[in-house]
C-alpha cells in the first residue's frame, strides 16, 4: 500500500521496514507475555510451537534476513534482494497463520 501511495519508493520501504519492526518487537513482548501465563497460570489454550512461529519467525527475519536484504540492496543485487524479500513475506504469512490459529485454539479451548 505504501508503494502505491508514495511516489518515493525509498521513503516507502524505509516506512515498511519500520513497520514491520514495531510488529515484531510488539509480536515478541506479547509471545513472551502469553508463554508466561502458559507457565504461571497453566492456560493451556495457547498452543507453544503456534507461538513460537508468530513471534519467532518475524523476529528471525528483522535479525537474519533484514540485515541480508540491506546488503543485497547495498551491493546492487536485486535479485538476491528480491528472493530475500520473499522469504521474509513467507515469515510473515507463517507468522499470521500461526496467530490464527492461537485465536482459534483461545477462544475454543479443549474441555
Amino acid at each position: 500500500m505504501l508503494f502505491s501511495l508514495l511516489a518515493d519508493r525509498h521513503l516507502a520501504g524505509e516506512l515498511a521496514a519500520r513497520f514491520f519492526f514495531v510488529v515484531t518487537v510488539e509480536g515478541v513482548c506479547i509471545g513472551a507475555a502469553l508463554l508466561l501465563l502458559r507457565y504461571v497460570c497453566r492456560i493451556r489454550a495457547i498452543v507453544p510451537s503456534a507461538l513460537y512461529v508468530a513471534a519467532g519467525l518475524p523476529l528471525a527475519s528483522h535479525v537474519i534476513l533484514g540485515p541480508l536484504m540491506e546488503q543485497a540492496r547495498a551491493i546492487g543485487n536485486m535479485a538476491r534482494f528480491g528472493m530475500l524479500h520473499g522469504i521474509a513475506a513467507l515469515c510473515f504469512v507463517l507468522a499470521s497463520a500461526a496467530l490464527v490459529v492461537l485465536t482459534w485454539k483461545f477462544n475454543h479451548p479443549a474441555e
